[in-house]
């Protein structure tokens, strides 16, 4: 019985349905762009799966989504202007509504934003307590309260890509326990972002921060750090990770 599937497609042949009735792991990496045009589509029959990890351009549309046992998701979707102007994801977020965690790279944010003001309607995820979520871009991160809002029982959130924080979106985290920062470098302008950014939260539980691998972290930097988080952004308890 065949547990684990992946699919690596980076040539000009595109497999448009991935069907496996068993399959516990699922693993699909397109990486084509001129395989790909208005007409393309994408439907995953894969009623076991309890992991997506799904790396691809947005496509047309996602007529099948049959995927009731997954647990955890990992989306890593590209934008194609010149391929396909305006993808369809709702079908595939209605298929991933059910997990419990969610992994969203930036280029994924910058096009469910996309297809958000195009009238995407995004899904309830009721089962959602983790949510990973990057942005690279003002777009991106006006996406992030209108997830959380169609995430009630979210617990843990991570976010990566603070230094392209815009300012103008706030959220509030009554609901999270648990903030982490991917990329931390503890600067004065990433202060002002996460200070920004929280604005409508009292205060934060507990805060992970990881900083980059080129960043030097010693025991002035994590003391720092934690006064910093504490002071300006009202941080009950930091943990900091970082490369030796």
């Amino acid at each position: 019985m065949l547990e684990e599937f992946t699919v690596v497609h980076q040539t000009d042949y595109y497999t448009n349905r991935i069907p496996s009735r068993s399959v516990k792991k699922l693993t699909v990496f397109y990486d084509f762009v001129y395989g790909i045009d208005d007409g393309s589509r994408m439907s995953f029959d894969a009623p076991s799966a309890v992991s997506l990890d799904y790396t691809d351009y947005a496509l047309s549309a996602y007529p099948l989504v049959n995927l009731g046992s997954l647990v955890a998701a990992k989306l890593d979707l590209s934008y194609s202007k010149e391929k396909i102007k305006r993808p369809d994801l709702s079908g595939l977020l209605v298929g991933i509504s059910n997990v419990e965690t969610l992994h969203l790279s930036p280029d994924s944010t910058d096009v469910i934003s996309r297809c958000v003001k195009h009238g995407l309607v995004l899904p309830v995820f009721n089962n959602l307590v983790k949510l990973s979520f990057g942005s690279k871009n003002k777009r991106g991160w006006k996406l992030l309260p209108y997830l959380l809002k169609q995430s009630p029982k979210v617990e843990t959130l991570i976010i990566q890509g603070l230094d392209c924080y815009t300012g103008d979106v706030t959220i509030a985290l009554f609901q999270v326990k648990v903030l982490g920062v991917i990329g931390y470098k503890g600067t004065a302008k990433e202060l002002q972002h996460l200070k920004s950014l929280l604005a409508g939260t009292e205060c934060i539980p507990k805060l992970r921060v990881e900083f980059p691998e080129d960043v030097v972290v010693d025991d002035a930097k994590m003391i720092q750090t934690r006064w910093d988080l504490f002071t300006l952004v009202g941080v009950v308890s930091t943990q900091i990770f970082y490369f030796e």
